[in-house]
């Protein structure tokens, strides 16, 4: 199984990835997050906050207008450094 890559909402290209932002608001079958480079629907019955620091780990779904994650785990990140945390993704992802 491949494993997921940890890429930031600008540099995704498919697969399987885990993305880490914040949920900016709710919707009926997920929630849209913004992780500072741009936003993303993650389809998830997870049950999220407004305003929470979370990673999503899923399958990237590219759509003509944008990307959606189908999201098989959400993990809750709001107890990390989110500057230190968003720094190192910048570093890996090599920005």
């Amino acid at each position: 199984m491949e494993a997921h890559r940890e890429l930031l909402i600008s540099n995704l290209k498919g697969g399987r990835v885990a993305v880490s932002g914040v949920v900016i608001s709710k919707q009926e079958n997920g929630f849209l997050m913004d992780d500072g480079t741009g936003q993303l629907v993650v389809l998830s019955d997870v049950v999220v906050e407004e305003g929470s620091y979370v990673r999503s780990f899923g399958q990237l779904i590219p759509l003509e207008e944008r990307n959606e994650l189908q999201a098989s785990f959400v993990q809750n990140l709001d107890d990390i450094d989110k500057e230190v945390h968003r720094n190192v993704l910048k570093v890996l992802n090599g920005n």
